[in-house]
């Protein structure tokens, strides 16, 4: 995503989309058909900002995240929401 938009914000608005995919284990059960449906909406959005908001819909996440929600036990491999 950042290669393709290349744009300063690029990296901290893919990266906060990464947390909260992994935060709701968004590739923990078919990560293909996932990441596929993912790389769709890249593809068709204009700018970082556009794709990111198309990924968020794929999930509820909430906003924002807190140094406790890193603290968790997540031995489950997958981030749990409280």
């Amino acid at each position: 995503m950042i290669d393709k938009y290349g744009d300063d914000k690029a990296f901290s608005v893919a990266f906060y989309w990464f947390l909260q995919a992994s935060r709701f284990g968004r590739y923990s059960g078919s990560g293909t058909t996932s990441l596929e449906e993912d790389l769709r909406d890249i593809d068709a959005s204009s700018g970082v900002m556009e794709a990111v908001g198309r990924l968020l819909l794929r999930f509820q996440h909430k906003e924002p995240l807190s140094k406790e929600d890193f603290l968790k036990d997540y031995g489950d491999a997958r981030l749990r929401v409280c």
